[in-house]
């Protein structure tokens, strides 16, 4: 779209003017360019590029028009070519909302800026393409979303000057073919995800369209995957390449075909390690998809040739195959320093005769732990277990109980690899979470495993009168712990006739090493980097928690050292010792890292909720107390005006009779007792006029004397008051009357005061609270107690939700 709009002739305007003389039209009325055919606007396999251009017209111009009178405000104009604009003017201009319409038919809705197509805008083709978002001077620019109708294609995101730029989305048919990521200049350029309509997928880098850079292919309808460099759209450099074996065949290859190294142009070239399904591997050169130059293969029984290889073969001739024996072992280490080739020949029969015997029960065993952790239906890379999975192993076996870390069994495996061309790698990290056992490694390890623990025992030695050495300990661990474990878990399986419930705490775990263990390895991999050795350590993990502000050092609080302690031992026995003493130097293998700091971070969780539970049952407790307490204080500050107003009509009664046993009129008495004790008037009724009164230290008291003659009872008249002096007036008698009721209330205070102390209101009730806040912060202690024990406890949801954000705060600290 041209940045401005073409210059056209009016041809007729309709609409509002805007008058003014002085004012000379110097611009002549554009209008919008027409877009170019969008029946081929978006091609589909690549990205929208084509765009706008302007409708070629005759620049001629009426100068003449409009010289005393401006368009301006809501219009209709038409133009010689066909076009048409209706909406809104300034001063000559399209400007505002509008809608121009080209001859075609094909039509833009939206805002102008002084000729110009500018802002939000809706774009219409006649084949029914649409175009909704932001435009600058006529070209897509800024968000926006595009709708092909010949393509059933769909673009939303960014744009400028016509072209896919920045983050967007581009649907290219319905059948979940899309592309999603960034542009350039309408071309896939970074970082974005490419789904194929074939179900293949694509997630990495691209360049001008192509696959570039790192990024990783998904071949979903052949099983392949390769995950490293790419150049020009095809595998170079470094990376990984997998081919996997479908689990709906009936196979019983412990792994997958995958090659690990360095490509040229699409082809395995350079140094790479081919892992072959069976378990065999080869490690060295590569030219043109063929092992070409130096390398070392291991067969899956356990044989090894180290030599050169030329396209795909040994130069030299490989050791033939020998099928005495299944499986050939590494018994450096295990036998007598002067043990000759026949008693190596013997220990290896020997071996492979128990393995013979237990083949069932150990390849049972070696299948359930393969398949442990991965969900039924999906594709994983390999069968073969892992060093996770042998951790498992050890546990259920009981082995740390026979006074070995997994620190001093993984050990026990790789201490005859060491300097070994083949395996080196193995022996310098032992713990590598990442290793694989096929089923002759397996194997492997439980004979390392029980010579280590088994070896010079009398009991492993009683075995078979024919096993001895290796043979002798490697059959009893299999008896004694193995086959003990197996029968253990096909008891269970039998016993669950039914679907049984899995425990909560299981489901958590399970779903928590799914989420969290890769990043815990990671974790343990930065440590060991950072301190330069191979494991960590108890203490290791306590600094993280206490930096993590996971451990408190209040009494009682939530996760303490010393539950930091006891969670630690149930994992490795012996970590306190006498006297309170703790060895926190013990160390610690990855998994031992992830399932400590799972059960303190879920004893933490639980506290936490309890607390917060036990909270929320205090507050709701002491607000349903303060409401209770506010209700019952009413009431007795209601009974305590009640108790003071009813003492001082006895005194009133008292001042009565004082005055000559004379009644006293229900106002002046109802006055009284308002002025003493306000808030009770309501509550207390008035005493009769010839209330008996009390006695003063003793003794009646006499009437004192006035000038004033006491009111009559009834309706009888008062009598003439005996004065010489001339008669008051009305505002005088009020002031003797109010005189009169001021003694009568001392009088009355004065009778109280004989019998009893003078009445405190405000001391009489705050007493009065003291005493029942004391009863009801008891009472209210006990409710909260109660309820927070016939309280459910928390839900799964809050723990789920609380180890979640625990676990989040661990793994988020940095070495």
């Amino acid at each position: 779209m041209a940045q401005e709009l073409s210059r056209l002739i009016l041809h007729s305007y309709e609409g509002s003017y805007l008058d003014n003389p002085e004012f000379t039209a110097t611009e002549p009325l554009s209008t919008a360019a027409e877009p170019e055919t969008s029946e081929h606007d978006v091609d589909p396999t690549s990205t929208l590029t084509k765009t706008h251009s302007t409708l070629p017209e005759d620049p001629a111009t009426d100068l003449t028009r409009n010289k005393t009178r401006t368009f301006h405000g809501q219009g209709h104009a038409v133009f010689n070519s066909g076009h048409s604009y209706t909406g809104e003017f300034h001063q000559g201009f399209m400007h505002g909302k509008g809608t121009f319409v080209w001859a075609d038919g094909q039509r833009y809705e939206g805002d102008f800026e002084n000729n110009r197509i500018s802002g939000t805008g809706v774009y219409t083709w006649n084949g029914g393409s649409k175009y909704i978002g932001k435009v600058e001077n006529g070209l897509r620019n800024g968000r926006g979303t595009f709708d092909c109708c010949v393509t059933k294609s769909q673009y939303e995101g960014d744009w400028k000057e016509g072209k896919l730029s920045g983050f967007g989305r581009l649907v290219y048919n319905q059948d979940n073919s899309f592309y999603e990521g960034t542009w350039l200049s309408g071309q896939k350029h970074g970082t974005g995800t490419m789904h194929y309509e074939s179900g293949n997928v694509y997630v990495g880098e691209w360049s001008r369209n192509v696959k570039h850079g790192q990024g990783r292919m998904v071949w979903n309808n052949r099983g392949e995957e390769y995950t490293g460099h790419w150049e020009r759209g095809v595998p170079h450099g470094y990376g990984v390449y997998t081919w996997k074996l479908s689990h709906t065949k009936n196979h019983q290859l412990p792994m997958q075909n995958k090659y690990e190294g360095e490509w040229m142009n699409g082809k395995r070239h350079g140094h790479g390690v081919f892992m072959y399904a069976s378990g065999a591997r080869y490690e060295g050169e590569w030219k043109d998809n063929l092992k070409h130059g130096k390398g070392s293969c291991v067969f899956e029984n356990g044989r090894s040739f180290i030599g050169e290889f030329c396209n795909d073969r040994p130069v030299l001739e490989a050791p033939k195959f020998q099928n005495e024996y299944p499986f050939i072992f590494d018994l450096k280490g295990m036998l007598p320093a002067n043990a000759d080739a026949a008693m190596l020949e013997e220990a290896i029969k020997s071996i492979n005769t128990v393995i013979l015997r237990h083949t069932d029960d150990l390849r049972y065993i070696y299948s359930y732990y393969c398949q442990l952790g991965v969900e039924p239906g999906t594709n994983e890379d390999n069968h073969a277990i892992t060093r996770i999975h042998l951790w498992k192993f050890f546990d259920e076996c009981g082995l740390k109980e026979k006074g070995s870390s997994y620190v001093d069994l993984d050990r026990a495996y790789v201490e005859h690899l060491k300097d070994d061309p083949l395996f080196d790698h193995i022996y310098k990290n032992p713990h590598d979470v990442s290793h694989h056992f096929i089923f002759r490694d397996f194997l492997d390890v439980i004979l390392r495993v029980s010579h280590l623990l088994y070896n010079n025992k009398e009991n492993s030695n009683q075995t078979a009168l024919l096993e001895h050495g290796p043979a002798a300990s490697f059959s009893y661990m299999i008896k004694t712990d193995i086959l003990s474990a197996l029968a253990k878990k096909r008891a269970d399986k039998m016993e669950d006739t039914e679907p049984a419930v899995v425990p909560f705490q299981k489901t958590l775990l399970f779903e928590v090493e799914t989420i969290f263990s890769d990043r815990v390895y990671q974790l343990y991999t930065s440590l060991t980097k950072r301190f330069a050795r191979r494991t960590v350590t108890v203490r290791m993990l306590l600094h993280i928690l206490n930096d993590a502000n996971l451990i408190t050092t209040l009494s009682g609080g939530s996760l303490t050292i010393t539950d930091f302690i006891q969670i630690v031992e149930t994992h490795i026995p012996g970590v306190t010792g006498d006297l309170g003493s703790y060895n926190l130097e013990f160390e610690l293998v990855p998994y031992e890292l992830f399932t400590t700091t799972y059960d303190c971070l879920y004893h933490k969780s639980l506290h936490l909720l309890h607390e917060r539970a036990y909270e929320e049952a205090v507050a709701r407790t002491r607000q349903e107390a303060h409401l209770s307490a506010t209700q019952e204080m009413e009431l007795l500050a209601s009974e305590a005006a009640a108790a003071a107003a009813a003492t001082a009509a006895a005194a009133l009664a008292a001042a009565e009779l004082v005055d000559g046993d004379a009644g006293v009129a229900p106002g002046v008495l109802t006055s009284q007792i308002n002025i003493l004790t306000p808030a009770a008037a309501d509550h207390v009724d008035a005493p009769s006029a010839n209330q008996k009164g009390k006695k003063k230290n003793g003794k009646e008291a006499t009437p004192a004397k006035d000038n004033t003659a006491p009111a009559g009872t009834g309706n009888a008249a008062p009598a003439p008051v005996k004065d010489s002096a001339a008669p008051k007036t009305t505002l005088e008698a009020g002031k003797d009357k109010n005189e009169k009721d001021t003694r009568q209330l001392s009088l009355a205070s004065g009778a109280v005061s004989a019998t009893a102390a003078p009445v405190d209101y405000a001391t009489s009730l705050n007493n009065l609270r003291k005493e029942k806040e004391s009863e009801l912060r008891l009472q209210r202690k006990l409710t909260c107690i109660e309820e927070f024990e016939d309280a459910e406890g928390p839900t799964a949801d809050d723990i789920r939700e609380s180890v979640h954000h625990l676990f989040e705060k661990f793994i988020q600290m940095k070495p």
